[in-house]
């Protein structure tokens, strides 16, 4: 698959903030994976305290020692209150704390946050950053797609392309 633009949310942080971390690609000819629905910007999908699966090829053990098979782990979303508490959070973020002892890793970065349903699975979140994933009690930082949900739209419809 050829990528042809890479769209940046209009909000994004340009200062290493990471805010409106939202990211479209624009592909040369149409894709024949299955697309995974999105949240809804009401919000309804993302409920703290759920357990919810981010998928990564996140590293391992150590430096580019990143995973053969697609990696599967299990986290907690806490409140953006919560998480404020370690460093700066905005409405256009969501964070997670692991279940057992994992977190986001190197590797995992724009790797889905779903919840699953058993209607099908829904996208909450993309991983945008995170504290070193051996170091217990770090969050882990995604994009709240609610947030970035309408701009989304927007360029799947045609109506925001800015290259």
């Amino acid at each position: 698959m050829k990528v042809v633009a890479i769209l940046s949310h209009p909000n994004i942080s340009e200062n290493s903030q990471y805010s409106y971390d939202f990211v479209v690609l624009e592909l040369q000819k149409p894709s024949s994976f299955k697309p995974i629905p999105l949240a809804g910007v009401d919000e309804s999908d993302i409920k703290v305290g759920d357990v919810v699966t981010k998928l990564g090829w996140y590293n391992t053990g150590g430096e580019d020692q990143d995973a053969y098979e697609l990696q599967r782990a299990d986290v907690q979303l806490i409140s953006n209150e919560e998480c404020s508490k370690q460093t700066f959070v905005d409405e256009s973020m969501m964070c997670s704390r692991p279940v057992g002892n994992q977190s986001s890793c190197t590797g995992d970065y724009r790797g889905p946050l779903i919840v699953e349903r058993p209607e099908g699975d829904v996208l909450v979140g993309m991983v945008s950053w995170g504290a070193d994933c051996r170091k217990r009690g770090y969050p882990s930082y995604y994009s709240r797609i609610p947030v970035g949900r309408n701009w989304i739209d927007s360029i799947v419809r045609g109506e925001c392309f800015h290259k």
